[in-house]
Order: structure tokens, then C-alpha cells, then sequence
């Protein structure tokens, strides 16, 4: 995939999945990620027909979203596209690859690939209210960057060995799509990754917290990280707060339905060739974003 098919890929996205165009600014993010292990199918005529996103975060490898033209699916391109992505991924030495579905039918498909299924992932979602933010948080724009850049790979690290997003916040801060906060600063002990620039024009309002990522010991203190994240939604006339709840840490999916958080939907994530690791701390991800 190079930027030339970024038009197309909008278009294909927007077809297999019977909504509207992802923005350019999100697509060029995504490409920037990880730009040779993001591809584009064609036919003989070099009309495209399918695409698939990928991309690193230290050793743990991730296939993102993809999609394949409604004439042309149920025809192996999907698979095929998975494929190409999981053997970039092998040959740059990371040593789990993920992905997620909403899909049942796509847990097939993906299991025939190698994968496994995990716990459940719940994308969960919370009105914006007016709340006090007892924790103390640092953005990112306020600090030093590679001293801040080091205390997230700590974080990652120590949440799941060999996971590091710093790349997703550089990335983030790079195309200007999301905003950093650190909590504890100088010894920070969470990080919080927000997208404040949605993928679509129909998801403007929302505030997503992309990566929630917290040491074992902090984890009692997520309902400050929440307050602190949702009165930053309020000062950005935001509506709605949307986190994503991995269900093998139940103590921070106990603590997001205390603080008022409901459940909107549910995701399977899975591992190639295992059963996603599960975190020693508190990871609030989708993994793909």
C-alpha cells in the first residue's frame, strides 16, 4: 500500500462496511504505522479490490482493520490479504500477532489462519458528565518527549512484556489525531492515549480512549483516571466517553460499570498459534485503533 491507494482504500473500506469514508488523515496515520506491512489486492486490470492495515507495537504484531470489496468477497482475497500481513509480521520478529473481530463468522476465518480466541473485549461507553479529576496528569506537550516516550515503553512493558506503544503515541502526536496524559508524573504509573480526532465524520463528539495502560499496583486508582479523562471531554465539548474493557482484568471492568459506563458491543480478540497473553496490569485497548 502506498499513499496513492489511500483514495481507494477509503472507498473500499466504506463498501465492505456499509458506512462512511474513514478520513484521509486517519488513513495516512495507519500507512505510517507500519507502511510495508499494509497491502493492497488487485485484479488483473490493477483495479483494487481489497486492502489490509498492520502494525507494531514492540514485539506484539497486530493485523488492523481490512476489507474487501462486496463483489468480491466469500472469493479468498480476505484471507489471502491476512495472510501477506502475517508474514510481514513473522519476518519482523514479533512474537505474538493479534487481531479482533466482531464478526462470528470471521472466527472461523481467522482460526483457520491459526488463530485462537481469548477473553471477550467490551467497547463500552459513558454520556459526558460534569465530575471533579482527583489525579494528577502531565500531557504529553508539556514534557519532555523522550523522557516521556521512555516512562510509556516502561508502562507497556510492565503491563505485557515486550509491548511498547510508544509508536502509537508518537503517531498520535505526529498527525495530530490524539492527545497523551500521563498520571504521576515524574514516576508515572499510567498513561492514557486519546483519540480527540475520530476516523469518521459521524463519530465527532466522541472522545476515545484508545489505550488505558496502568501498573498492577495503580489499578485500584482507575476511577481518578476516569474523572481526569472525562472532565478533559468536557472542556472539549465531547458527549460521550468510548473505552474498551479487556474482560481477563474483571476488577477494571467491575470499577468502569461503577463509574457509569454501559456495554455497546463486544469483540473476540485473538492470538496466532495462542490464546492472547493475558495483561499484569491494566491494559484498556482494542489493540487495534
Amino acid at each position: 500500500m502506498t499513499l496513492a491507494d489511500l483514495e481507494d482504500v477509503a472507498e473500499l473500506d466504506a463498501l465492505a462496511f456499509q458506512t462512511e469514508r474513514r478520513t484521509q488523515q486517519h488513513l495516512k496515520a495507519c500507512l505510517e504505522l507500519n507502511p510495508r506491512g499494509c497491502f493492497v489486492a488487485t485484479l488483473s486490470d490493477d483495479s483494487p479490490i481489497g486492502y489490509v492495515f498492520s502494525r507494531r507495537w514492540g514485539a506484539l504484531g497486530w493485523i488492523g482493520v481490512g476489507g474487501v470489496h462486496p463483489a468480491h468477497q466469500r472469493q479468498g482475497w480476505g484471507k489471502a490479504l491476512a495472510s501477506q500481513a502475517i508474514q510481514h509480521l513473522q519476518a519482523s520478529s514479533c512474537t505474538t500477532i493479534g487481531c479482533s473481530t466482531q464478526t462470528a463468522n470471521n472466527v472461523g476465518t481467522w482460526t483457520s489462519l491459526g488463530f485462537a480466541p481469548g477473553p471477550p473485549t467490551l467497547e463500552m461507553v459513558k454520556r459526558v458528565e460534569a465530575v471533579q479529576s482527583p489525579a494528577r496528569a502531565m500531557p504529553l506537550s508539556q514534557l519532555d518527549k523522550d523522557q516521556a516516550l521512555q516512562a510509556i515503553c516502561q508502562i507497556s512493558h510492565a503491563v505485557q512484556p515486550g509491548l511498547d506503544y510508544t509508536v502509537e503515541v508518537w503517531n498520535a502526536d505526529a498527525y495530530g489525531w490524539g492527545e497523551t496524559l500521563l498520571f504521576g508524573w515524574p514516576s508515572p504509573w499510567a498513561f492514557a492515549l486519546l483519540r480527540t480526532d475520530p476516523i469518521r465524520p459521524g463519530l465527532a463528539h466522541t472522545l476515545r480512549i484508545a489505550v488505558l495502560a496502568m501498573l498492577h499496583e495503580a489499578r485500584q486508582r482507575l476511577p481518578e483516571v476516569l474523572s481526569t479523562i472525562e472532565n478533559l471531554a468536557g472542556e472539549k465539548h465531547d458527549t460521550q466517553l468510548d473505552l474498551f474493557v479487556d474482560t481477563s482484568t474483571p476488577d477494571a471492568l467491575q470499577h468502569a460499570l461503577k463509574y457509569g459506563f454501559r456495554v455497546r458491543s463486544l469483540w473476540i480478540r485473538m492470538a496466532l498459534n495462542q490464546a492472547p497473553p493475558p495483561p499484569s496490569g491494566v491494559d484498556l485497548s482494542l489493540w487495534a485503533m
